[in-house]
């Protein structure tokens, strides 16, 4: 029974436009052994607004009650661009082999270099984050959709494809025009770049 939960978390008022827990994740961001709450609150494709990803440490004292209208998380990310969708979809791995397990964020909506719903996949990487907050253009990964109306990142994986012990990325572009074939896109981890990329190549 839901109204018997052992933790309850309620999305700000003032986002009531925006759906907390549209996209979920565990994950262990700040390697303590703990899993920890990931949670997109994004409109649905098209629509303006801030979309935002929280991100909430676990620990055997996590509060019976969570108000994102007062409770401060321990990481905040914004999305790069107003009406990406950002956080449409998620997954987790240790894409930089450094202990801590690492975010995945798919924007599909995102538009940008003249591309519209090109979209994007972000990773930031995990760490002991302590309240911060991150944009997503400062993200430690960015991928964009190479073309107009690729609605690149509307899935993401992240697995080792190759067999080499890395982490790979595998993102769909379910293309939403007619001039625009769909697709499936694999990125494998030794060849991501701290810096922008796009699916055709490095930035």
């Amino acid at each position: 029974n839901a109204s018997s939960t052992d933790t309850l978390i309620i999305g700000s008022s003032i986002d009531y436009l925006r759906s907390l827990g549209s996209s979920l994740k565990i994950v262990d961001v700040n390697g303590d052994g703990y899993d920890d709450i990931v949670s997109g609150q994004h409109t649905s494709f098209l629509s303006t607004g801030v979309d935002r990803l929280y991100v909430i440490y676990g620990s055997k004292d996590i509060p019976l009650s969570i108000d994102l209208s007062s409770y401060e998380p321990d990481l905040l990310i914004y999305e790069e661009i107003a009406g990406s969708s950002f956080g449409y979809s998620l997954d987790s791995k240790d894409i930089n082999h450094d202990g801590h397990e690492d975010i995945l964020i798919g924007a599909p909506a995102l538009s940008s270099s003249n591309r519209i719903n090109n979209g994007a996949v972000y990773v930031v990487y995990g760490k002991n984050y302590q309240n911060k907050i991150i944009d997503a253009k400062d993200a430690d990964v960015k991928i964009y959709g190479a073309m107009t109306g690729d609605f690149f990142g509307f899935k993401i994986i992240a697995d080792d494809v190759n067999g080499d012990k890395g982490y790979d990325i595998i993102a769909s572009a379910i293309a939403t025009t007619s001039s625009v074939s769909s697709r499936v896109y694999v990125l494998y981890a030794k060849g991501l770049p701290g810096q922008a990329a796009t699916q055709s190549g490095m930035a």
